[in-house]
């Protein structure tokens, strides 16, 4: 779970409005606390649809000042219990861990009504026992070092709001990210910039999530910085990288002397092997360029995202893969659920193989076998790996069809012998069919595993040989699939299919006479191509 909390200075702009859009597809928060919006209660409700927020609460702005909103997703159990003009209180129920309190709140900007404030803070903390979180824009500070530029603050107003936070038992929540939330005067001689957005807590909400950390938001179109709450902060653990073959590699003159010495080191090793010791050489060589790179690439991100504000981070946090319905949310629960849910899908149903009396299954012809049995030749070989596109993804080996493109001359004789061996003997090396799966969505919000398409990533080695076969096999497939097949067919078209069932359905609504009726069945075959049974 998750809240943002920001001064937005008005929602009567397009840009504030687009900015948030943006935002919320980008961190996705849970609950949203706007201060100073400037606005009446219609207007909050257009920002909620706009949103996509399942429900909203607001405090009208007097005149051109003030106005707060809360925005939240229907999360269950959400109530507010008490707003005015400086804050909104709201309790929130959660299954794990019970009920607990969330107030956001606006400090009043005129010093000489600052104690108003602080009394109304006391008093927020007397009204409950849950474990509270507070925050938002409070207009002061706890030390002379959050401000830079200016006049120093006034020690009372540092003081008070210190003794105010002690003596509700409020802990500062800290911050990542840039120290000052708030600043006028960019660029001037009399630039200013002070820390006045925070977020507190008492000591049972702490507990309550210990990972819970508080992220300053670098861009805003208010003079505030926005401030992100994770409840839960997902824990990573560094994964060793694999090796990949850098295409920006082929433009360095020296990344062919590197290989062509990697693999002369490796000539009494077997084709894999060499491969993987080709690996580490260009590793070692080329992890130097592969920062300039990545140091370029990440200034231009930098740059991206401070004109746009956006970067996806969307990941599985957490998952419905359980047959009950059980959602997961740890790393080894999803790893299960998934791992579960494919292996199901492609074990064997044990069905015994045997033809019925109307099926019959059409032979090749004896020319046509000495043709897929002969020996691979050089060229055959070849133009399978100049035919594929380059920048294709690797295999666990790391290596992409450039390499092999690029490097011909190097490496041909051992991938032509290498195709030539499996033809005689029809075994591989262990390690040449391993596969990485990669799982696509194929909505915009996966939920469950039937959400997910798995698409392998084979090594380069496996599909050559792949490919190889499947041409020569493509050669006959006509005479040996029948002509109800009209799909992955070289001269067929699935779009013949849709012509047909549309004529039989033309033709069951034009016929009117005769005794005996007609009927068609729709028929949704789910993972049709998946299974080879």
């Amino acid at each position: 779970m998750s809240l943002l909390a920001w001064n937005c200075r008005g929602l009567g702009k397009p840009r504030t409005i687009h900015f948030l859009k943006e935002l919320t597809q980008q961190i996705k928060p849970n609950i949203i606390f706007l201060s100073e919006t400037l606005a009446k209660h219609s207007r909050i409700i257009e920002v909620c649809k706009a949103l996509n927020y399942a429900d909203c609460w607001s405090v009208d702005a007097q005149g051109h000042s003030g106005g707060l909103a809360l925005l939240w997703k229907n999360e269950g159990g959400c109530v507010v219990t008490g707003s005015t003009k400086h804050y909104v209180d709201f309790e929130v129920a959660n299954d794990h861990v019970g009920r607990w309190r969330y107030t956001g709140f606006y400090v009043c900007p005129e010093r000489g009504r600052r104690h108003e404030s602080w009394e109304l803070i006391r008093d927020l903390a007397r009204k409950s026992n849950l474990p509270w979180c507070i925050i938002g824009d409070f207009n002061d500070m706890m030390s002379a070092d959050e401000k830079r530029g200016g006049r120093p603050q006034p020690y009372n107003l540092l003081q008070g709001f210190t003794e105010v936070v002690d003596a509700c038992g409020l802990t500062d929540l800290g911050f990542i990210g840039e120290k000052y939330m708030w600043e006028k005067s960019r660029g001037s001689c009399n630039w200013v910039q002070e820390r006045l957005d925070r977020g507190l807590a008492t000591q049972d909400w702490c507990n309550l999530f210990p990972q819970a950390e508080v992220q300053v938001l670098e861009v805003a179109t208010s003079d505030h910085l926005p401030l992100y709450l994770q409840l839960n902060k997902k824990v990573y653990r560094r994964k060793e990288r694999r090796f990949r073959f850098e295409n920006s590699w082929l433009r360095e003159s020296e990344c062919e002397i590197v290989v062509k010495n990697g693999w002369n080191e490796a000539v009494e090793l077997e084709l894999m092997a060499k491969i993987n010791f080709c690996g580490l050489k260009l590793q070692e060589w080329g992890g130097g360029i592969s920062c300039e790179y990545k140091k370029k690439g990440q200034e231009y991100r930098y740059r991206l995202r401070k004109l746009r504000s956006r970067r996806d981070r969307q990941g599985i946090n957490e998952y419905n893969g359980d047959a009950d319905g059980v959602w997961q949310e740890s790393t080894e629960g999803i790893h299960g659920a998934i791992e579960g849910h494919f292996s199901q899908l492609f074990e064997s149903t044990n069905i015994d193989g045997k033809l019925t009396e109307r099926e019959t299954v059409q032979q090749i012809s004896d020319i046509e076998n000495e043709d897929l049995i002969a020996p691979i030749t050089v060229e055959e070989v070849k133009n399978t790996v100049f035919s594929m596109h380059p920048d294709k993804s690797p295999g666990p080996d790391g290596f992409n069809p450039a390499f092999f493109r690029s490097f011909w001359s190097v490496v041909g004789v051992d991938v032509v012998r290498f195709c030539q061996v499996f033809m005689t003997t029809g075994t591989l090396r262990e390690g040449v069919n391993h596969s990485l799966v990669c799982l696509i969505p194929k909505v915009k919000t996966p939920q469950t595993c039937a959400d997910l398409r798995p698409i392998s990533l084979c090594n380069v080695l496996a599909r050559i040989l792949s490919k190889v076969l499947s041409n020569r096999l493509k050669q006959c497939l006509k005479s040996i699939v029948s002509d109800k097949q009209s799909a992955f067919i070289e001269g067929r078209l699935l779009t013949d299919n849709a012509m047909l069932a549309f004529e039989i359905n033309h033709y069951m609504k034009r016929r009117t006479q005769g005794k005996n009726g007609l009927a068609a069945l729709k028929i949704d075959i789910s993972k049709a191509y998946d299974r080879l049974e």
